[in-house]
């Protein structure tokens, strides 16, 4: 901005140049980098958003749909945001689960096991809870911890 002479009373008063004035207050120019937040990301490689549970073919399954983190919201925590369909993950019988708030009552992480997330899924059905998980060699999910955020 530059000082241009007010004509009433003689004092300077800033004004903006051209080419600030090209651009709205408060937003980016064009040339300004997008904040990385603002851009899709691929879906996480190891976080789902899990919806349900199944006995697919005698199996131990997971309804979920992957995802990423988005922007922060207005509390300063991001959301995860999911894309594509639903698929279907097995989970291995004897998986390391832990579990935190609302499937079990504590905001630590607690072990549970793959009956006692069954039975939750199936009482709470398309709650989206985030979990970051591993696939073993078998192509099931052999471990899978609970983040304190949903979608």
């Amino acid at each position: 901005m530059r000082p241009l002479p007010d004509e009433a009373d003689g004092e300077a008063t800033p004004v903006a140049s051209a080419s600030a004035s090209a651009t709205a207050p408060g937003k980016p120019k064009a040339s300004a980098p997008v904040p990385a937040c603002a851009s899709k990301a691929p879906a996480s490689p190891d976080e789902i958003a899990v919806y349900r549970y199944t006995p697919e073919g005698g199996f131990h399954g997971l309804i979920v749909k992957h995802g990423h983190w988005g922007c922060p919201g207005p509390g300063g925590a991001a959301h995860f945001e999911t894309v594509g369909e639903e698929t279907y993950l097995p989970i291995a019988e004897d998986a390391k689960i832990t579990a935190l708030t609302p499937i079990v009552a504590s905001t630590v992480s607690k072990p549970i096991t793959v009956h006692e997330l069954s039975e939750w899924l199936i009482a709470h059905p398309d709650k989206g809870l985030v979990f970051h998980y591993n696939v073993g060699k078998s192509g099931a999910i052999e471990t899978l911890g609970q983040e304190e955020y949903t979608v």
